[in-house]
C-alpha cells in the first residue's frame, strides 16, 4: 500500500489531539503556549516528511531526480558521465588580398551572427589568397557553419580583403550535454547493460561519443556476416558531417570487442518526403497542423533504408487538428528512400490543394 504524506494541517491536528489527551481540558486557545507548541512540532514533522519524500525520489534514478543526483548516477555508469561543450573548428577559410601580406595567428574573425574565432597559425597571401584554420573562441554548437559561410575580419588588415569564405564545414562545436540527454543515455545503459558487442551496445557507444551531439543511432548486427556490424546516426542538426562520422566511428571502434571483423559507418543521404494532399478545410491552420503531424511521423519512424508505409502517412494527416477530410494524391504506395538514404521532413516538399 502506498504511503500518503500527511498535510501540515493533519499533522497539527494529530499533535493537538495527542497533547490534549495528556493535558486534559481545552488548552488550545489560538495564542496559548500549548497551541503554539503543537503547531511548531507539526511544522517540524512536516519538514521531515518532505525531506524523506525528496530522499526517496533519489534512491532510483528517474526523471524526478535532481540534476546532481542524475549526474552522480551517470558518474557510476556512463563514460563520459556528461559530454562537455566543445569548440568548432574551421580547417580551411580562404581570404584574398595582396601577395606577401600576412594574416597573423590569433587574428580574430567572425561569422555573420557575431560568433568569433581566432586564426590558428600565420597565413601568407600567395597567388592572391591564403587559407587558414580557425577555432571558435567559445565552446558551443553556435560556432558550426556550413561550407560557403562568410567569415569576416573583426579588425581590418591592410592588404587583406575583409571578407573570406569557409571552404569546408566549420564543425565540431557542441553544447554542454543537457541533463535530459544524460538521463536518456543513463536509462539506456541501465535497461540494456553492456553485452560485449551484443544488441544495443553499438547504439549506446554512438550516443556516448564525446564532442558529437548524437541524438539517434542505429545498428545492424552481422550485416556482412558474423563479426560485422553496420552503424548509422543523426546529430541534433540532422545528417552528420564527414568529420562527425569519423569521430563517432573512431570512438565506436575503440569500444568494440577485438573479435569484430568490421564496423561499417553509413552516413545516410537525406531524401525529403514529397507529398501532394487535397485537404478539407484547406486553411492555414489546418495545413500547419498537417505539417506538424507529418514532421512528427518522420521523427518517429524514419530510419536509414526504412520504408514508410502509406497507411501511416494517411493516418498522420487524419489526426491533424481541424482536418475533416483529405485525399493523398501522391505518393500512391509505400515510400522507399533507397539504400543508404533516410526520409526527412521539408515543408516545401508538401503541397496542398482544396478537396
Amino acid at each position: 500500500m502506498p504511503f500518503t504524506r500527511p498535510t501540515l494541517a493533519e499533522l497539527a491536528t494529530r499533535t493537538r489531539a495527542d497533547m490534549e489527551s495528556r493535558l486534559g481540558g481545552d488548552p488550545f486557545l489560538p495564542r496559548s503556549f500549548e497551541y503554539i507548541l503543537a503547531r511548531t512540532l507539526a511544522g517540524l514533522a512536516h519538514g521531515q516528511h518532505g525531506h524523506i519524500g525528496w530522499a526517496a525520489k533519489q534512491i532510483v534514478p528517474g526523471r524526478h531526480c535532481d540534476d546532481d543526483t542524475i549526474l552522480e548516477w551517470a558518474g557510476l555508469f556512463l563514460d563520459p558521465p556528461r559530454k562537455a561543450a566543445t569548440v568548432a573548428v574551421g580547417p580551411a577559410v580562404t581570404f584574398t588580398g595582396t601577395d606577401t601580406t600576412v594574416i597573423p595567428a590569433g587574428t580574430q574573425v567572425q561569422l555573420s551572427d557575431g560568433t568569433t574565432f581566432t586564426v590558428d597559425a600565420d597565413g601568407t597571401i600567395t597567388g592572391g589568397s591564403a587559407t587558414v584554420a580557425i577555432t571558435a573562441e567559445e565552446a558551443g554548437a553556435q560556432g558550426n557553419a556550413a561550407a560557403g559561410a562568410k567569415v569576416s575580419l573583426s579588425s581590418p588588415i591592410i592588404g587583406v580583403d575583409s571578407e573570406g569564405v569557409a571552404d569546408e564545414d566549420i564543425a565540431g562545436g557542441a553544447d554542454l550535454e543537457s541533463i535530459a540527454d544524460v538521463f536518456a543515455r543513463l536509462a539506456l545503459r541501465l535497461s540494456k547493460p553492456p553485452r560485449a558487442g551484443g544488441d544495443g551496445d553499438f547504439v549506446r557507444w554512438m550516443l556516448d561519443t564525446p564532442a558529437v551531439a548524437v541524438v539517434k543511432a542505429w545498428e545492424w548486427p552481422k550485416y556482412n556476416g558474423p563479426g560485422t556490424v553496420r552503424i548509422a546516426f543523426l546529430t541534433d542538426s540532422g545528417i552528420p558531417s564527414a568529420a562527425e562520422a569519423d569521430a563517432v566511428l573512431a570512438y565506436v571502434v575503440s569500444k568494440a570487442p577485438t573479435f569484430m571483423l568490421s564496423v561499417d559507418m553509413t552516413v545516410p543521404a537525406d531524401v525529403p518526403l514529397v507529398l501532394s494532399i487535397q485537404l478539407s478545410p484547406n486553411t492555414a491552420a489546418v495545413r500547419a497542423a498537417v505539417l506538424a503531424e507529418i514532421e512528427d511521423l518522420i521523427d518517429r519512424e524514419a530510419i536509414p533504408d526504412g520504408v514508410l508505409p502509406l497507411s501511416h502517412i494517411k493516418e498522420a494527416i487524419s489526426t491533424a487538428t481541424g482536418e475533416e477530410d483529405h485525399a493523398l494524391v501522391s505518393p500512391v504506395a509505400d515510400v522507399d528512400p533507397g539504400v543508404g538514404n533516410i526520409l526527412t521532413f521539408d515543408a516545401g516538399s508538401v503541397s496542398f490543394s482544396t478537396l
